[in-house]
């Protein structure tokens, strides 16, 4: 009788062992999938923009609406106040944002302005009113008031759109399309 208990239980012990060996192995191919997994994917990078009170998300190739619509609001912000004093600031800060297609024709054309508003002591006000977003073409419209000031103190205010085009590199948002001009957004066009 003991003999058979003792085979009952080497018998059980072998099944267990086969048990856990299966086990083991099934745990190692679990693991290597999530290593695998891990490895490979793409990471998402949230960032709370100063003038935005949303999170701002962001990949390696893309931004969400929040992200690029903040980036498009600093810009046009950015453009838009504008004084001698601070103009050759404001042409350098652009021209980090800029990607390499569109720097040279964008820099020319600031590079005009900048020359103006020193020329003519002129100082530029603009007062964002509305931000919109366009997700099929990510572009970002800003629309405002842009009050412009002589050294005379004579002003002249007009309602402005700032259009801005981006597209995100390593994260990074660029802007590869930029445009202003008067009244209201052109959507759709």
């Amino acid at each position: 009788m003991n003999q058979e208990a003792a085979a009952r239980r080497f018998s059980g012990l072998h099944q267990d062992n086969r048990a856990l060996r299966l086990a083991v192995v099934a745990s190692l191919l679990v693991n290597v999938v999530l290593v695998i997994g891990f490895v490979f994917r793409t990471q998402i990078v949230t960032i709370v923009p100063s003038n935005v009170m949303t999170k701002a998300t962001y990949t390696a190739n893309s931004a969400d609406e929040g992200a690029l619509s903040s980036w498009g609001l600093y810009l046009a912000t950015l453009l838009g106040n504008v004084t001698p004093a601070n103009a050759d600031f404001t042409a350098d800060s652009v021209g980090h944002l800029l990607a390499p297609g569109i720097y040279k024709d964008v820099m020319s054309g600031i590079s005009d302005q900048v020359a103006k508003i020193k020329t003519g002591q002129l100082t530029l006000q603009f007062e964002p009113a509305a931000v919109k977003f366009d997700v099929t073409k990510s572009v970002v419209y800003v629309d405002g008031w842009l009050s412009t000031t002589d050294a005379h103190g004579t002003s002249q205010r007009e309602e402005r759109t700032y259009e801005i085009y981006f597209d995100v590199v390593n994260y990074q948002p660029r802007v590869v399309g930029l445009t202003s001009y008067l009244g209201k957004p052109h959507f759709g066009q």
